[in-house]
């Protein structure tokens, strides 16, 4: 064979093979979230339901506490609760894109791309993991 060879033990060429099937698998993942719509009639009949219990809180609670007082910050609780939590939902439906919200895919890949380039060096800089690991051996 023309240049060096790495002689790697069998259960590490294994390993890395595991792990290449592991980075496929959430590939694979993160695309069915990508792929698969939230069905419509579901969305459709949270934000009907939604809003008949924005619309009937206030009396259901003022039926239940009978206070004036009470009544209008419990039922500001309940609603604000969720409403706030019908907004997450539809915010982060789609992680990947250029929203606010979204994650930070450009820059997870170059430090991910960043990463590997360091592996190739002669002395690579392994980061706080490879501090821990020298000061162990």
């Amino acid at each position: 064979p023309e240049g060096p060879v790495l002689k790697v033990p069998a259960p590490v060429v294994s390993r890395v093979y595991q792990e290449l099937s592991n980075g496929m698998q959430a590939y694979h993942k993160a695309m069915m979230v990508v792929i698969v719509p939230f069905p419509f009639p579901f969305a459709q009949m949270l934000f009907y339901l939604l809003g008949g219990f924005t619309l009937l809180a206030p009396f259901m609670v003022l039926q239940f506490t009978r206070s004036v007082i009470f009544s209008p910050i419990l039922t500001f609780v309940a609603v604000f609760g969720y409403n706030g939590t019908d907004y997450i939902a539809k915010e982060i439906e789609n992680p990947f894109g250029e929203d606010r919200n979204d994650l930070p895919l450009l820059g997870m890949h170059r430090d991910y791309n960043n990463s590997i380039r360091e592996l190739l060096l002669p002395h690579p800089h392994l980061g706080s993991m490879g501090q821990q690991l020298r000061e162990f051996i």
